[in-house]
């Protein structure tokens, strides 16, 4: 009997900070790296062009994707801005990717594509040699993954992330497919990115730069849990590739992938029970009132002895309906609002115990003498 290969060992590491930080410089420094770890670099700037940021493409943007994937929750509506339009492909193209990775599988664009930002994605992997054209119909659009199985892949995303929001959507896609996770925020004072900036082929407008620090949400792993896995790096001087920090912060999240929601069923399920041990105690003092006020509208229409047997039978007929509506909550789920639920519950075991207390009422009413006329 063959046994079934362990699955690879994923991770994605973001590199935020302003433009000019050094981002780009480590990410080329360790895509270049020699280890048993493959780092797989996806820059931003390189994927998405200024064609991203021009209007008039908006509305052959928003034709394009609904075509790309119908039902993906990344589906873009016609608000979306064509560069945000072009994240969430980029975005859309990185989880094929993971796919492939961890099922060793071919890397397949998604439905319909045929946008330049696909093809840029496949071109920056096939200059780092991590995929190749598979068969020979070029039509498919396929490309066949060219790490070993057993190397880990570090998949290293350069982009100023200035947004917290930004790289939450990057966690959940980690988490999604249980990856490890970790960032690494690149601090460098504004001064140096303007002027490293001065030296770029296309600069960045200095004023955008100087917007950008004032905006950026750096990460925090004291109040988000989900940054903790985060390493500042202070880059006014070059940051090599095998700093030990770096090495250790990769590791660590190899070693530690994410649990993905699934995970969180014994939580869910607590909360149901709570919810629903809630809605019979709220039955259960409802049920109590409406006994006691019927017990007050019988009482003096009928014996003692009367009392005592329609007593008994409305609290065996609570107890019942009480178990009932435990094995309800617990079979199907069912959890209604409070108030709601108070006076349906009411309701229901009203109907359910008129037989017991109607023909006592009808006597206490036919005792009554009858209005005279005049």
């Amino acid at each position: 009997m063959c046994e079934q290969s362990p699955r690879r060992k994923v991770a994605i590491c973001l590199l935020c900070g302003l433009p000019g930080a050094g981002k780009s410089t480590l990410a080329r420094s360790l895509s270049t790296r020699t280890s048993q770890q493959r780092f797989a670099t996806i820059s931003y700037d390189e994927i998405i062009t200024a064609e991203a940021f021009r209007p008039e493409l908006h509305d052959e943007l928003y034709e394009q994707s609904r075509e790309i994937s119908r039902s993906s929750a990344l589906l873009k509506n016609p608000e979306t801005s064509p560069w945000k339009q072009h994240r969430q492909y980029l975005l859309e193209y990185l989880e094929h990717l993971i796919v492939a990775l961890l099922n060793s599988s071919a890397l397949a664009p998604p439905h319909g594509t045929s946008d330049g930002t696909w093809h840029r994605f496949v071109g920056c992997l096939q200059e780092q040699g991590l995929i190749s054209s598979s068969g020979s119909s070029v039509e498919t659009g396929t490309h066949s993954v060219k790490i070993p199985e057993n190397d880990e892949v570090c998949l290293v995303l350069d982009d100023n992330f200035y947004y917290q929001s930004m790289r939450y959507e990057v966690y959940q896609l980690a988490r999604k497919h249980s990856l490890g996770f970790c960032q690494i925020y690149l601090h460098c004072p504004v001064e140096s990115c303007l002027l490293r900036n001065k030296g770029r082929p296309v600069s960045i407008p200095e004023g955008t730069i100087w917007l950008m620090d004032k905006k950026i949400q750096k990460p925090n792993p004291e109040k988000n849990s989900w940054e903790q896995n985060s390493l500042v790096l202070h880059s006014a001087q070059l940051i090599k590739a095998d700093d030990p920090r770096i090495i250790k912060l990769v590791n660590q999240a190899m070693a530690n992938p994410l649990r993905p929601l699934q995970e969180n069923l014994e939580i869910k399920d607590k909360d149901r029970a709570i919810t629903a041990a809630s809605i019979l105690h709220q039955a259960d003092q409802s049920i109590r009132r409406f006994i006691s006020e019927t017990m007050r509208r019988v009482k003096g229409a009928v014996s003692a002895q009367e009392m005592k047997v329609v007593a008994q039978e409305l609290q065996s007929a609570k107890s019942e309906f009480l178990e009932d509506l435990k094995k309800s909550l617990s079979e199907k789920g069912i959890q209604p609002t409070t108030e709601r639920s108070a006076a349906t519950i009411v309701s229901l075991f009203k109907e359910q115990t008129d037989h017991i207390v109607q023909p006592f009422l009808t006597a206490e009413q036919s005792s009554c003498p009858e209005p005279q006329l005049d």
